[in-house]
C-alpha cells in the first residue's frame, strides 16, 4: 500500500521536492534491462515557479545506489556528487560550502518546463537542501520503501 510517507522529500528554505515511484515503465516486460525502468514522479515547489514530471528516468538498481549514497553522506562520507543514472535527468551532489547540503539537478525532462532548450541542458535546476533539515539517513529509507513497492525484477 502506498502512503505519503513513501516518497523522497526534500525541503529547503523556499523549496521543496517530492521524488516518488508510480510504476514500472514496461510493467510487463521479462528482460532484465527493460523490467528495471521506473516511471519517476517529482513536484518541484518553488517561489520562481513550480512544475511536476512524470518521466522513465530511473532503474530500480539505480534507486538502490542512490540510497547507498545516501547511507555514506550520513556517515559523512565525502562524496562529492552521485550522478551515475543511465538518463541524465537527475544529479545529487554533496556540498560542503558554509553548510552541509545535497544538490539536486534536474536537467532535460525533469527541468522546469519554460527553460529554454540550452538551459535545460546546460544548466538545468539545481535546487540546494542542507542536511540540517534534510537527514540522509530518512532519505536513504524513503528510497529502500520504494524500492520495497518495485523491486528489482529478473536476473542481471
Amino acid at each position: 500500500m502506498r502512503t505519503m510517507r513513501d516518497a523522497m522529500r526534500f525541503t529547503g528554505e523556499e523549496t521543496e521536492l517530492s521524488v516518488d515511484i508510480v510504476g514500472y515503465q514496461f510493467p510487463n516486460a521479462r528482460e532484465y534491462w527493460d523490467s528495471n525502468w521506473l516511471m519517476v514522479a517529482g513536484t518541484v515547489t518553488r517561489p520562481k515557479g513550480s512544475w511536476r514530471f512524470t518521466e522513465p528516468c530511473l532503474t530500480t538498481f539505480e534507486l538502490d545506489r542512490l540510497a547507498i549514497w545516501f547511507d555514506g553522506v550520513a556517515v559523512g562520507r565525502q562524496d562529492s556528487e552521485f550522478s551515475a543514472f543511465t538518463e541524465p535527468s537527475f544529479e545529487f551532489r554533496y556540498v560542503s560550502e558554509l553548510e552541509p547540503a545535497i544538490e539536486v539537478v534536474l536537467w532535460h525532462e525533469c527541468a522546469a518546463p519554460w527553460l529554454d532548450a540550452h538551459a535545460e541542458i546546460n544548466g538545468g535546476v539545481t535546487l540546494r537542501f542542507l542536511l540540517s533539515t534534510n537527514d540522509p539517513r530518512q532519505l536513504a529509507a524513503a528510497a529502500r520503501r520504494l524500492l520495497e513497492r518495485f523491486p528489482v525484477r529478473g536476473v542481471a
